[in-house]
C-alpha cells in the first residue's frame, strides 16, 4: 500500500444536459491531475440528473459512450476516476436501469463496478415523493470493494449511507475507504449528511469520502451539496458547501492504524458473522 494518496472530491450540478455534465467533469479531472491527485470521485449521477422515468431512455452498457468517455480521461492524464454513478442499461428489463458506480485505474481499466442495492423511498405528508424502484434494478446484494495502487476502497452510493450493516461488511471485505456518492436531497442533507457520515468513519475506523451532488439539478429536484471527507477518528478533513467544485485530500495509511489503536471497536467486536 501507498503510504499516502491524493484525492480529488469533486461535487457537481449536473443537469439532463449530458454533454455539459461530461466538459464539466473533463476540466476537472484536467485540473485534477495538474495538481498531483492520485484519483479523483465524482458523485451520483455525475453524467445525468434527471427523472429517473427519463434517464431509463439514456441508459447505456459498461461499453457506452459515459463509461468509454471516463476511461480515456484516465488514459490521458494518468488518474484514476471514480464515476459516482451512470444509468446502466438493463435488457432483461427495458423499463427499468442499474444505478451503477464504476471504479476506473489510470490505464484506463475498469477495477470494479457496483450496482446500487438499496433503493431510496420518501414519503411526506402521506404520499410517496421518491420511489426509486419503480425504475432501478438493485443490484447484488454483496459487498464491493475495489483495490487501487494498494488501497481497497468499499463502494456505495447515496441512500445505502443510511445501512450500516453495509459499511461493516464493506470492511470485513478489507476497505480501507468508504465511498459514498451521493445526490442527498436538500431536506435530508440538512437533517442527516454530515452525521451520518461521521458516523460511518467513526464505527468503521475507516476514511469515508462523499462526492456530491448540489443545487438545483432540474426542475422540483434540489440537492444538498456538501461534498466532504472524513477521517478515520471521525473529524472532517474536507469539505465544501453549496457551490460546484472539488477539493483535494490526504489519506494517510498511519492514520487508520492510530484510528484502529485508539478506538479498537472492531477487535473487541460480540456479535460478529451471524447467520
Amino acid at each position: 500500500m501507498k503510504a499516502q494518496l491524493q484525492i480529488a472530491v469533486a461535487q457537481l450540478q449536473s443537469t439532463p444536459d449530458i454533454e455539459h455534465n461530461l466538459n464539466t467533469m473533463r476540466s476537472m479531472v484536467e485540473r485534477a491531475a495538474q495538481r498531483g491527485c492520485d484519483l479523483i470521485m465524482f458523485p451520483e449521477c455525475a453524467p445525468q440528473m434527471r427523472p429517473d422515468k427519463e434517464r431509463v431512455h439514456e441508459s447505456e452498457s459498461l461499453e457506452g459512450k459515459q463509461v468509454s468517455f471516463c476511461r480515456d480521461l484516465c488514459v490521458k492524464h494518468g488518474i484514476g476516476l471514480l464515476l459516482g454513478s451512470f444509468a446502466e442499461k438493463r435488457p432483461e428489463d427495458p423499463a427499468r436501469f442499474s444505478n451503477t458506480l464504476v471504479f476506473i485505474d489510470r490505464a484506463g481499466e475498469i477495477v470494479a463496478s457496483y450496482r446500487k442495492i438499496h433503493l431510496f423511498e420518501a414519503w411526506m405528508d402521506g404520499k410517496r415523493t421518491h420511489h426509486e424502484a419503480g425504475t432501478v434494478m438493485a443490484g447484488p446484494a454483496k459487498p464491493i470493494v475495489a483495490a487501487f495502487e494498494g488501497w481497497n476502497f468499499g463502494l456505495s452510493i447515496c441512500y445505502d449511507l443510511r445501512f450500516p450493516e453495509l459499511y461493516r461488511l464493506l470492511v470485513d471485505a478489507g476497505a480501507h475507504v468508504l465511498c459514498v456518492p451521493s445526490a442527498f436531497t436538500y431536506e435530508t442533507g440538512a437533517a442527516h449528511w454530515e452525521t451520518l457520515l461521521r458516523a460511518r468513519a467513526i464505527e468503521n475506523t475507516r476514511y469515508v469520502i462523499a462526492p456530491a451532488q448540489t443545487r438545483e439539478n432540474y426542475p422540483g429536484r434540489r440537492t444538498w451539496g456538501h461534498s466532504m471527507a472524513v477521517a478515520p477518528w471521525g473529524e472532517v478533513i474536507g469539505q465544501i458547501g453549496h457551490d460546484p467544485g472539488f477539493f483535494i485530500v490526504d489519506l494517510h495509511r498511519e492514520t487508520l492504524q492510530l484510528a484502529e489503536d485508539r478506538n479498537p471497536s472492531l477487535k473487541n467486536r460480540v456479535f460478529q458473522h451471524i447467520s
